[in-house]
């Protein structure tokens, strides 16, 4: 399974999260979780995937800059893959 992520943040509604997940199996329903660097989790959206590249957008009222990684799992919350969230200027560890 791949995942690419891409965030925008307005200042006024926080920010919008859009992913392309490949590698997901159709007819299962799937959910897209941020979570915050103090470790709150917060569900983006859930979706039922089809065949092919899934392509999903989400609202989030936080803006970047709290986000820690983007995950996508299952409906029960069992993470599946997780992308971090580097951000220009954060010293690699």
């Amino acid at each position: 399974m791949n995942l690419s992520v891409t965030i925008t943040t307005d200042d006024d509604r926080g920010s919008t999260i859009r992913i392309t997940a490949t590698g997901l199996r159709p007819g299962l329903r799937y959910r897209l979780f941020a979570v915050t660097r103090d470790g709150r989790t917060h569900v983006v959206r859930d979706w039922l995937a089809s065949s092919g590249p899934q392509e999903v957008t989400g609202e989030l009222s936080l803006p970047t800059e709290e986000l820690a990684f983007v995950t996508v799992g299952l409906g029960d919350g069992t993470a599946l893959v997780t992308a971090p969230i580097s951000r220009s200027g954060d010293a690699p560890r």
